[in-house]
């Protein structure tokens, strides 16, 4: 596993708890701020408190009280090269950062075509429709699709998801199926029961 966050404080909590748990050998936290290109980015946070962001009005809790930190900025492609792992898997959850963080893993998405599983935002400036009209476009640039969990249906537009202030996408290349195993399973479903069905369909672990 490797865990990415622009919150300095966060990132050091990651690496705690990921060798807490017994995966310290096979993992690796980075403090970075996930982006289209190197370089920093003022990132409104409150510590360890409300979800940070770079893109103004997406993390108003600090905003509000002028809380920010400069950090550093680099593409997902650049952190898999110096890093070394092969992601077959993404959770981007960047509080409106979406359309970046896609943009700067081209060359991932060429060499390993991983799932990615976006939790998108709207907030400030950003609406969802304009949000979602991106992602959108970067998946027909990339011979991706782009299914909207809640209704395990695959959008052609972002009119189904435009009214959301929230929402979760699952991005794979295209022609492949919407996995089964998610399919049924309710938004604010308790952890329990999804590692449970998780496990019957793929056997003990």
């Amino acid at each position: 596993m490797l865990a990415i966050d622009a919150n300095p404080e966060c990132a050091a909590v990651t690496a705690a708890n990921l060798v807490r748990n017994g995966f310290g050998a096979r993992s690796r936290a980075v403090s970075m701020f996930v982006s289209a290109s190197e370089g920093t980015v003022e990132f409104a946070s409150v510590g360890l408190g409300a979800a940070g962001s770079g893109i103004e009005g997406l993390s108003p809790t600090a905003e509000t009280l002028g809380l920010s930190v400069s950090v550093r900025s680099d593409t997902l492609d650049a952190i898999i090269a110096q890093t070394g792992f092969v992601p077959d898997l993404v959770k981007v959850d960047v509080e409106g950062a979406e359309r970046d963080v896609l943009a700067g893993a081209t060359r991932t998405v060429g060499e390993h075509h991983p799932r990615f599983m976006v939790e998108m935002h709207s907030g400030g400036e950003l609406t969802m429709e304009r949000n979602a009209a991106d992602v959108l476009a970067w998946c027909a640039e990339q011979g991706y699709d782009a299914w909207y969990l809640a209704a395990g249906e695959r959008l052609t537009s972002a009119d189904p998801i435009a009214h959301r202030g929230r929402c979760h996408l699952l991005l794979q290349r295209s022609g492949e199926p919407f996995p089964d195993v998610l399919r049924g399973i309710p938004q604010g479903a308790p952890i329990d029961t999804v590692l449970d069905r998780l496990q019957d369909s793929t056997g003990p672990r």
